[in-house]
């Protein structure tokens, strides 16, 4: 009697809905790019404000050093969540939007980035 119920099948889980896979991607795009701002505002801000070259170029070492790390680390896991998810997925596009999420949240920041180190360089 306990056998039989001990090898029952399992319940299949059913695939996500595409709704869900887009609002797990419009968070991977938020987190993302809040983590990319954060680590310039904590590392490259204040530098480029006091328009001093020897201020500037350390942050801007320690800035891209992180800044490459943070881009490994996404790069790497949308690359593990595309690997784990192409072959069981279900119908429709929708399931990448989470790395495509995480990989344009990471790089919208830099556009900020650019800006300010353009506006350093005009006034230093």
């Amino acid at each position: 009697m306990f056998a039989r119920a001990a090898s029952a099948p399992t319940p299949r889980r059913r695939a996500l809905s595409d709704s869900t896979y887009l609002a797990v991607g419009a968070a991977a795009f938020l987190v993302a790019a809040a983590i990319q701002y954060g680590l310039y505002h904590r590392f490259l801000r204040e530098p480029l404000r006091a328009h001093d070259v020897e201020k500037a170029r350390p942050a801007f070492i320690r800035w891209i050093s992180i800044a490459i790390v943070w881009q490994v680390l996404v790069l790497g896991g949308s690359a593990a969540y595309m690997l784990a998810l192409s072959s069981r997925h279900g119908p429709g596009i929708a399931w990448v939007t989470p790395a495509v999420g995480a990989t344009f949240g990471s790089a919208l920041p830099l556009q900020f980035v650019a800006m300010a180190a353009l506006r350093f360089a005009r006034g230093a």
